[in-house]
């Protein structure tokens, strides 16, 4: 006994199961969803950065001082501008966003003492006479 088994050509196969597939309605908010978190994941990476940048300074603001080879985070000038985000922030990202915030505060209060304290530094030197004023030359005349 034989048995015959209808013959297709491989290109025949593809169109039908390319065809069989419907289109899923839920990729392109699916796709939206991944690139909203990924791009918020971003934004707070970079807030995160100038965080722990000024955190830093603060923890030892002398360290640019040193010789080393690189400029540290802390003292290089951050150009920031908001990130562009479409939508609300992600589900997934709030709790990180929230502690960002509170340490945002923290380091803003700690920035605005430590421009308090450089002021009332100032201020002490410059009561001091003499400091920073040039002096009138002194000559003594040992001829005459």
């Amino acid at each position: 006994m034989r048995l015959l088994l209808p013959f297709r050509q491989p290109h025949q196969e593809a169109e039908r199961s390319v065809s069989a597939e419907a289109p899923d309605p839920d990729a392109a908010k699916r796709y939206a969803a991944l690139a909203a978190a990924v791009a918020w994941t971003s934004a707070l990476d970079t807030l995160e950065a100038a965080v722990e940048a000024a955190e830093a300074f603060l923890d030892n603001p002398v360290a640019h001082m040193s010789s080393g080879p690189v400029a540290p985070a802390a003292v290089t000038r951050m150009d920031w501008l908001p990130p562009a985000l479409e939508g609300h922030i992600p589900a997934s990202a709030v709790a990180r966003a929230r502690i960002l915030a509170d340490k945002q505060a923290s380091i803003a209060r700690r920035l605005a003492e430590a421009r308090q304290d450089v002021q009332r530094q100032l201020q002490a030197v410059s009561s001091v006479p003499g400091i920073g004023e040039s002096r009138p030359a002194v000559y003594l005349d040992v001829t005459g």
